[in-house]
């Protein structure tokens, strides 16, 4: 399979990535009459109770085959042993029978529930009469790369017209005094209007606390705020049934600056979105997907939570493992293939890659 560029224990390719190499059979390999490589990638989810399997999901995601011919030069149709034989295959775009993109290679674990989307190449070699078939598999690791749809946001996010905008919701906690509409302040989220941004980039935002019917309410909730960056792993059975989820907080906003008005308080914030390329949306439909989104959290002081409310929302965001621009430069350096996002193999430890094949 050629030398390991990339510093990881197994072949990694990356988008359209060219799965390449050569084969060669000692002198003891004799009378081959066919010889094929196959592409294969797999999910398997799997839940248990008490120790036993009670369910289980399994997928061909990938399967390519291309049969090696035998040398112009072999009499009898055989392969000839101490001949290399090369062999490439393309990684495709989309799963098999679906217009879902490929996803890259995966596992993760939780009490009951275990998830494993691995790739491997299959050797195999037919012989004549009645010797016995060899075959070989070979793991090797699939990390595509994603860029955001649109450029960076440029503008000034404070004065920007077309941002994306979200009002939280107000949760009024029990026993409280409800205010009326015109007392309770209302508090807007409002971000760039491309909801594809880049990991490891950082994301400017504002948030806006109105309350013209009493003015004190929005200055006793001014930088009250904490807003986190969260990543959310999701597991399904048959396209129903959530197996697993699991929750990671990845970053935390931070406060700018602040404008304040009679009965506004205008809050400019940053966010910085991970770290620079470990940080990834993906989904298979129906199985697994790797979302993000912001969680937005107002509380008011100890003192005012009988007339104030706790305001809460989620604002769902959507993670590119590279910076906008970035794709071209790599098409031509490396002939058309981009490298593998290297960043995703070691990302975060609970998503790592499986040591288990099981073909």
């Amino acid at each position: 399979m050629g030398p390991r560029f990339w510093g990881l224990p197994r072949p990694a390719f990356g988008v359209n990535g060219l799965v390449e190499g050569s084969i060669k059979f000692d002198r003891r390999c004799t009378h081959v009459v066919r010889l094929s490589v196959t592409l294969l990638g797999k999910l398997k989810v799997t839940s248990t109770v008490r120790g036993m399997i009670a369910d289980m999901n399994e997928q061909i995601i990938v399967n390519d085959t291309v049969d090696l011919p035998p040398p112009a030069s072999s009499e009898c149709g055989c392969y000839q042993t101490e001949q290399l034989y090369s062999f490439s295959l393309p990684f495709p775009t989309l799963v098999k029978g679906s217009a879902s993109p490929l996803p890259p290679s995966f596992s993760a674990w939780s009490p009951g529930v275990s998830t494993e989307i691995t790739y491997v190449v299959k050797i195999d070699v037919y012989r004549k009469g009645f010797r016995p078939h060899n075959g070989r598999t070979i793991p090797i690791t699939y990390l595509p790369k994603t860029w955001p749809s649109q450029p960076p946001f440029r503008g000034d996010i404070m004065l920007y017209q077309g941002l994306r905008t979200a009002r939280l919701q107000a949760r009024w906690p029990c026993g409280a005094n409800v205010a009326s509409d015109s007392t309770a302040p209302t508090i807007e989220i409002a971000l760039p209007p491309d909801p594809s941004f880049a990991s490891g980039t950082r994301l400017p935002f504002k948030l806006t606390i109105a309350c013209t019917g009493a003015p004190a309410h929005a200055k006793l909730l001014a930088g009250r705020a904490e807003v986190h960056l969260m990543r959310r792993t999701q597991v399904l059975l048959g396209g129903m049934r959530v197996l697993g989820s699991r929750d990671s907080d990845v970053a935390r906003a931070t406060l700018l600056e602040t404008t304040q008005r009679e009965g506004s308080s205008v809050e400019l914030y940053e966010l910085m979105l991970g770290e620079l390329g470990k940080e990834q949306s993906w989904m298979m439909k129906d199985a697994v997907a790797v979302t993000y989104f912001l969680t937005v959290r107002v509380c008011p002081p100890a003192g005012a939570s009988k007339f104030l409310p706790e305001y809460a929302d989620q604002v769902p965001v959507r993670i590119a493992s590279e910076p906008w621009g970035t794709r071209e430069r790599e098409l031509l350096q490396f002939g058309g293939h981009p490298a593998p996002a290297l960043g995703l193999s070691m990302a975060r430890g609970e998503l790592r890659p499986s040591q288990t094949v099981g073909w």
